[in-house]
């Protein structure tokens, strides 16, 4: 009898577990994340299609053509020798915040050793989650990363809670916020996954029935 327990047990603790791991993640799509949607005529632009914020305030920031440097010899997005302010370039999606779901922005950073421009060997980022309220970017995470010349991903996490549910999603990154470097960091294939919390009604099935075979082998 003691052993059927155990069996019945082990069999709720497989179904839960099967439920916790279908809860994979899934992409939702940035404007171009890539920073390949434009065309540079002549080395260098000071937007983006789809980002907010470049090349405010004493940032000197934008797009690289494929002769500076991107990932595969693509374009990539570019801070240039900016130790005044950090703002954040920044793109606001159409998706909203789902209580429980855990997003996870990630971005490729690095300084090629191919770029040419002035610096003096910082490679800094700052990764951000958020949502605007009116005019103001509202962090809910953010991740100070420090990189090399070569490149690397990093990312930032967030689970949304009920007080961010229903907002709009705001990506970001910029400069890590260190007014003593005066930094150069590219970045590249930006990119936003979502894992849903499991439905707590599911998560209520599978317990039941397997709490229901486990009386029906008593």
């Amino acid at each position: 009898m003691a052993r059927r327990n155990l069996l019945g047990l082990a069999l709720v603790s497989v179904a839960v577990l099967a439920v916790a791991v279908s809860a994979s993640a899934s992409i939702i799509p940035l404007t171009n994340g890539n920073f390949e949607t434009d065309f540079i005529a002549h080395g260098y632009s000071y937007t983006a299609t789809g980002w907010n914020g470049f090349n405010l305030g004493d940032a000197a920031s934008g797009t690289w053509d494929t002769a500076n440097g991107g990932q595969a010899g693509g374009n990539c997005a570019a801070w240039i020798t900016d130790w005044h302010d950090s703002p954040i370039v920044s793109q606001q999606l159409s998706a909203t915040y789902v209580a429980g779901s855990v997003y996870t922005f990630s971005i490729d950073m690095a300084l090629p050793p191919a770029v040419t421009y002035t610096n003096d060997g910082h490679v800094g980022g700052r990764l951000v989650l958020g949502y605007m309220n009116g005019s103001s970017l509202v962090t809910l995470a953010s991740q100070d990363v420090v990189g090399t010349t070569s490149w690397q991903n990093f990312n930032v996490q967030y689970t949304a809670t009920a007080a961010a549910a229903g907002k709009q999603i705001v990506v970001g990154f910029g400069k890590l916020e260190n007014p003593s470097w005066t930094n150069s960091s590219d970045f590249d294939n930006a990119n936003l996954e979502v894992t849903a919390a499991p439905e707590p009604a599911t998560m209520s099935l599978v317990v039941l029935g397997g709490l229901a075979m486990l009386k029906r082998r008593k």
